[in-house]
């Protein structure tokens, strides 16, 4: 948990940061975007969409993804505004099947009598939505039967002065309890949650200044991102980002591998890098060491990794001490992992003991090795 000085610190900081330049141009950008959403979807208009004009993964005439229906702009197109990808589109109500070429209605909407009286009963509650969070009526909001981060989506993209654009449960936890705020017994849901994190900025002298997206902003920056075990959504339908990461990981485990006789001198203390909040930043070679001198075996299960398609084999680097918890970016804390191991060191029930192991692995191999 950050201590109030710390906090007040990091306030401070990110307030004179904000308002440089290049970080002003950047929440315009976000600001500039929202607008762009409402002028394409404003509410009177949610009542006269097609199904053509709502639903997400259909494709146009010439067979391309058409991106700018309503579910589109939702989740990819406003992506910047705050994230809801992870699932499946089933989120939306009602989604685009490519293998029957047809649209799905969700469970909720089996009742009706036909998909244009089901999807007249889901286009109202989008507005019937929008028109309860203009006044926070929160009692209709929870009535409203629709994915919890959809609806979150949607208030924070209509009525950004007045919703966190967080959406995750998880990370509106992490959030509360990192700034220390105690969550009442009477706090029903997320939007209470959500409401707590609201009303700590409007509380604020310097913070309360500030637009919702600097906010957000400040919350990663200031108290960085929770460890979260990978949902069975994310496992089963994997995002871009997800897909990213792993060829990000292949891409560096394929190209060019420095001529490393001795080992890297890594850093003691590693640095940090600020995105949306901030992450680590991993020493490069310390990583392709670890990878080359463990020859395609991992170094816990001694099983080869998968094989890639230049014939070298798929591992890992993963630091047994981790970054967030103060653990060194060097030789003598990382270890090269098979895919499975590595999930197992962070998520599994064991991984106490795998941590335990795993450094007497490292124990070995680095007394092992001739002084540099």
């Amino acid at each position: 948990m950050i201590t109030e000085v710390e906090l007040r610190v990091k306030r401070d900081e990110f307030d004179l940061k904000r308002q440089e330049p290049e970080e002003r141009s950047g929440y315009r950008e976000r600001e500039q975007l929202q607008r762009e959403f409402v002028s394409k979807f404003p509410q009177d208009r949610i009542p006269l969409l097609s199904l053509d004009d709502y639903v997400e993964g259909k494709p146009t005439k010439e067979g391309k993804i058409n991106r700018d229906t309503f579910c589109y702009w939702v989740e990819v197109q406003t992506t910047k505004l705050g994230q809801i990808k992870g699932s499946n589109a089933s989120k939306f109500g009602v989604f685009f099947d490519k293998e029957t070429e047809q649209n799905k209605f969700t469970k909720i909407f089996k009742s009706f009598k036909s998909d244009s009286a089901a999807f007249e009963f889901l286009r109202g509650q989008i507005v019937r939505l929008i028109e309860a969070g203009r006044t926070k009526n929160y009692d209709v909001i929870r009535e409203i039967d629709i994915s919890p981060m959809f609806k979150g989506k949607i208030l924070s993209l209509y009525h950004p002065e007045k919703y966190l654009n967080i959406f995750s449960k998880a990370y509106i936890d992490y959030f509360l309890g990192e700034i220390g705020l105690s969550v009442p017994n009477g706090c029903k849901d997320v939007l209470d949650k959500r409401e707590l994190l609201f009303a700590f900025k409007s509380n604020d002298e310097i913070m309360s200044k500030w637009t919702m997206y600097e906010y957000t902003n400040f919350l990663y920056v200031a108290c960085g991102s929770p460890k979260t075990q990978i949902p069975e959504a994310l496992r089963k339908y994997p995002t871009s980002e997800l897909l990213a990461l792993v060829n990000e990981r292949v891409g560096l485990q394929n190209s060019a591998i420095d001529d490393l006789p001795s080992a890297p001198l890594g850093s003691e203390v590693p640095g940090k890098t600020p995105t949306a909040g901030s992450r680590y930043q991993r020493n490069e070679k310390v990583r392709r060491f670890i990878i080359t001198q463990a020859k395609g075996v991992c170094e816990y299960c001694r099983k080869p990794g998968f094989p890639l398609p230049d014939g070298d084999r798929y591992l890992e680097a993963h630091h047994i001490i981790a970054l967030a918890k103060q653990g060194p970016d060097k030789v003598e804390n990382v270890i090269a992992l098979c895919p499975s191991d590595h999930r197992e060191a962070h998520y599994g029930a064991n991984r106490d003991r795998l941590e335990t192991e795993m450094k007497e692995i490292i124990k070995k191999r680095n007394s092992s090795r001739q002084p540099v």
